[in-house]
């Protein structure tokens, strides 16, 4: 009760001094830190401007720098193996030519599935259109006269821009017409014929895009007017929504990325040179992709996503080349949004709660680096005065930051960089209203003191600074 009475003035502003950037109760960022594995420093947890100061002041001090500087190591460094860890339990799969070819496969196997169940889906529309009958091809036909007929009026340039592919067609066409149009079976193999042609251009290499795509929206059409004869509507309905939705995804969102590229291509497509590519994808776009690749190529992406999320700049790497950077970390994250973050991670809770702790910490460690950056010259001179013994606390305006102070520089970094002191503090700061809760805290720091003797000297140094 005595020391609480002593020390209540000294105590008393700490649990105000939170940084007011962060607004997270001390709680919740050391519960974080615990989960990722990163013993925190002090003014990451308390985000107090007293202690930063401290912690700033005490590694400029021989020794104690030492100490200091190495817990904020240690931290980084457990920051880093948590990414790692969280993009290893994804994928084994690392670099450009090995997340390149993963992606290639990816989408060849979407497309592959695509045509089978395409082909399934108008399968049963065929199956229900007696074979041998003969269907109309009005649409098809007026599309080719329509083609073929632009330079009607001049034969010269008709001759040299009209595609003879289109034109010979155009011929057996009309032969076809008068025997009461094609069979079903030529209606089928003929939109077939030209749906392929607009991914390989091998059997009419003179007909542009435009005018393969013309003609087979003409097809459909002639394909829906046979459905609707042999009652086969639902059955087209549902077979052409599927192709319409698989092309556009094929088309849009696939193609753009895969088309005529090395996996090498493939993969700074995606990723970009600073890997912010992805991220910078409309979420409508990130949700396809994810959804179109198998769940080994998109957990691929993912892992890699995740690695490249918090990877420090070149300026600031390390010759591993895989140093992270909370801050780094704290922007690609945040600007990646709670959508996209979802569409990228394909709802994968448990994966998104990992990375929300890291950037709970990551933003602890960067406003805690701010709060102590703030300090002027003469601040940082009065820690370290403060450290060395050479002032006395005067009027207890520097709070617990000062009264701890004054132990030895040494024996204050090591209580600041032990994690037990380092949770007694966080929990400290957040109740210290009341003398009966401040004895009550001073009391659990020597039962602290008694669980842990690697500080029992160091608390009992700080205990007595208090006196």
């Amino acid at each position: 009760g005595e020391a609480g009475e002593v020390a209540g003035e000294l105590l008393g502003k700490l649990g105000t001094k939170v940084s007011q950037a962060t607004r997270r109760p001390i709680a919740e960022t050391f519960e974080a830190g615990q989960r990722i594995g990163a013993d925190l420093p002090v003014s990451a947890v308390t985000g107090s401007k007293g202690l930063s100061q401290v912690e700033s002041a005490l590694k400029q001090i021989p020794i104690a720098g030492d100490i200091v500087g190495s817990k904020f190591t240690r931290t980084l460094d457990a920051m880093g193996d948590f990414a790692k860890t969280q993009s290893a339990r994804l994928t084994d799969k690392t670099g450009e030519t090995s997340i390149g070819n993963s992606v290639i496969k990816g989408v060849n196997d979407f497309t592959t599935r695509f045509s089978k169940q395409g082909s399934e889906l108008y399968g049963k529309m065929w199956d229900k259109m007696p074979k041998g009958s003969r269907v109309g091809v009005d649409n098809f036909s007026a599309k080719l006269d329509e083609i073929t007929g632009q330079f009607a009026d001049d034969p010269a340039l008709s001759e040299i821009l009209t595609p003879k592919s289109l034109e010979a067609i155009k011929v057996a066409i009309s032969g076809s017409s008068e025997a009461g149009g094609v069979t079903v079976s030529t209606l089928k193999a003929l939109r077939s014929k030209i749906g392929k042609e607009l991914d390989t251009k091998s059997l009419l290499p003179d007909a542009n895009q435009a005018e393969l795509k013309s003609l087979y929206g003409a097809l459909s059409e002639d394909m829906k007017a046979a459905a609707d004869t042999f009652g086969a509507t639902n059955e087209f309905n549902r077979a052409n929504g599927f192709w319409s939705a698989g092309r556009t995804r094929i088309d849009e969102v696939l193609q753009p990325i895969v088309k005529k590229g090395m996996s090498e291509q493939v993969y700074r497509r995606m990723f970009g040179a600073d890997g912010k590519a992805l991220r910078n994808m409309p979420v409508t776009e990130v949700r396809t992709l994810m959804r179109s690749l198998p769940e080994g190529a998109r957990k691929d992406v993912q892992g890699e996503v995740v690695r490249r999320m918090g990877l420090a700049t070149a300026g600031n790497q390390d010759l591993a080349g895989d140093a992270f950077s909370p801050n780094v970390f704290m922007t690609n994250w945040s600007k990646l949004g709670e959508k996209s973050r979802a569409a990228l991670f394909h709802g994968d809770k448990e994966l998104i709660s990992a990375m929300d702790d890291l950037a709970i910490v990551s933003q602890s460690i960067k406003e805690g680096s701010k709060t102590a950056n703030t300090s002027n010259t003469a601040g940082t001179n009065l820690m370290i005065g403060l450290l060395t013994g050479g002032l006395g606390v005067s009027g207890g305006g520097l709070g617990l930051a000062a009264a701890g102070a004054i132990i030895a520089p040494a024996a204050a970094a090591k209580l600041m960089t032990n994690k037990s002191f380092v949770k007694w503090m966080a929990k400290t700061s957040d109740d210290v209203t009341t003398e009966k809760a401040i004895a009550s805290n001073l009391a659990r720091l020597g039962a602290i003191a008694e669980l842990n003797p690697e500080i029992r000297t160091e608390v009992h140094q700080f205990l007595k600074s208090l006196e």
